[in-house]
């Protein structure tokens, strides 16, 4: 057996060790306000020389990025103290925590995929606001409306009431299961006449669902209402011939409402709760035309200067969400001894000011890179969704001299407010799609199927690839099934 020969040698390589301090600054910047709060406590209670304060500040009335107060008066029939029982409701649901899965996350940024006017998103936002983990109304919808903007009406209420009922998950935004159940029918099959006329108020004739017995209470119900009444054109019982109704049929209406859900919000289970909040603002300061003097863009201020393809240039101002973390500072009473050679007080203080530090560190990166967002998707804050850019992680770490890490980090359950409402800071990078953002794209598609959907033949994928190049996006049809898909809007052949 040979021997086993032992050498040692000298390699010289060059590593990179991160200190506590750098390690302690990531982990921070990787956290969400409420987090991060959290974190700050805890320190404290560990660290007696880190001292604590909550900040003084009045509530304001006015909704984030908005110049109107956020209180909602009522048209109609409802009182003064309905009223105000509906604005107080409304402050408590909105600043109630959200869930990780949240429903009303899912359908707001359905909304704001929409083409719709301030006032019908306003409205939006409320109704969704409303919704309870079922998806039910919890207030009445008509406490919504404002009667300082003319233009929301009942008009207005019922068409986002309906936009909203057809979002994914459908059957949301409704009073009861019932009318889920039916909403859902209609939008997926409009012409299930008898099932409709089953959901609609008549659930009863199914109970027991037995085919034969339904098929009984149905042509007797019919019977009498056809011979009593002058029906009009619309009405579901119209549409139905009592010569159709037999037991394969009323068995085949049983089988379709099977495949709906009464609780169409299910899905989104409570678990793993946080709050969802604004971390940063977005707000547009003003205008200028060219030739107009403007002030000296300073990102570490908030202070952003954008042109976009408008002549005129905009001026943003960025600012973080302070109020919501608490000030921080050394114990006085620590300070008095950072001379002595106590070893305690000596790395008490120095932790409590490497924690300060990182803090300051999170809060920086957080305000250069979303003043950076803001220059490169100027598009987006001036217009709203539908025009985003094209961009990525590495962009906005190129431009701060920063690793792409760190801008990762940074964008991680982070939300920033802008007058078009609440967005991940995420949902703000995206891959370019033949030059054009996954989101216009998207904006695209949705607008061309909305523009043709009363077609007799509706759209094809590749007839919407056809539509894209003529707008000069080039995807593929096979890109454009799978962001139909992502929207929720079904193939040509299943769209009614």
């Amino acid at each position: 057996m040979a021997a086993i020969d032992f050498q040692q040698t000298l390699k010289q390589s060059q590593l990179q060790v991160m200190s506590q301090k750098q390690i302690q600054a990531m982990n921070l910047l990787a956290m969400g306000t409420t987090d991060l709060r959290e974190e700050i406590y805890k320190q404290a209670k560990e660290n007696p020389a880190l001292e604590v304060r909550e900040r003084d500040f009045t509530l304001s009335k006015k909704k984030p990025g908005s110049n109107r107060t956020d209180s909602t008066r009522v048209t109609g029939n409802v009182s003064q103290s309905a009223q105000e029982a509906s604005n107080t409701y409304q402050q408590a649901l909105e600043s109630k925590q959200e869930f990780r899965k949240s429903l009303k996350a899912n359908l707001l940024s359905q909304l704001h995929m929409e083409n719709l006017s301030k006032e019908e998103m306003d409205l939006g936002e409320k109704l969704i606001y409303n919704l309870s983990d079922k998806g039910f109304h919890m207030l009445s919808p008509i406490s919504f409306i404002d009667k300082d903007h003319p233009e929301q009406k009942t008009e207005m209420l019922e068409k986002i009431i309906s936009l909203i009922q057809s979002f994914s998950p459908e059957g949301c935004c409704t009073k009861n299961s019932e009318e889920s159940l039916y909403v859902q029918a209609k939008l997926k099959d409009k012409n299930q006449h008898l099932a409709l006329f089953i959901l609609n108020g008549r659930l009863d004739f199914i109970n027991p669902p037995l085919a034969d017995r339904a098929t009984k209470r149905i042509i007797s119900y019919l019977g009498e209402q056809k011979k009593m009444f002058a029906l009009k054109e619309d009405d579901e019982i119209s549409k139905i011939e009592l010569s159709d109704v037999t037991e394969d049929s009323v068995q085949k209406a049983i089988d379709f409402i099977r495949t709906l859900t009464p609780f169409p919000a299910q899905e989104f289970g409570s678990k793993e709760a946080h709050y969802v909040a604004p971390d940063i603002y977005v707000e547009e300061a003003f205008s200028a035309n060219e030739g107009e003097s403007l002030p000296e863009e300073d990102f570490s201020k908030g202070i952003v200067v954008s042109k976009g393809s408008s002549p005129q240039a905009t001026v943003w101002k960025v600012r973080t969400a302070k109020d919501r973390l608490p000030a921080l500072s050394i114990d006085k009473t620590f300070e008095e001894y950072a001379d002595s050679k106590n070893k305690a007080v000596t790395e008490g203080i120095k932790k409590a000011r490497d924690f300060i530090e990182s803090i300051q560190y999170r809060q920086d990166t957080l305000l250069s890179a979303v003043c950076v967002i803001v220059k490169m998707q100027h598009e987006f804050f001036k217009k709203g969704p539908g025009n985003l850019a094209a961009l990525k992680q590495k962009d906005v770490a190129d431009i701060l001299g920063v690793h792409e890490t760190t801008i990762s980090r940074m964008a991680n359950s982070k939300y920033i407010q802008c007058q078009w409402g609440l967005f991940e800071v995420k949902y703000f990078f995206t891959n370019a799609v033949s030059d054009t953002s996954k989101d216009q794209v998207l904006f695209q598609i949705k607008q061309i199927l909305e523009e043709h959907k009363n077609d007799s033949k509706k759209l094809s994928d590749q007839k919407v690839a056809d539509a894209l190049a003529a707008k000069g996006i080039n995807v593929a049809r096979r890109t454009v099934a799978k962001y139909r898909a992502q929207l929720n809007i079904e193939s040509s052949y299943n769209r009614q």
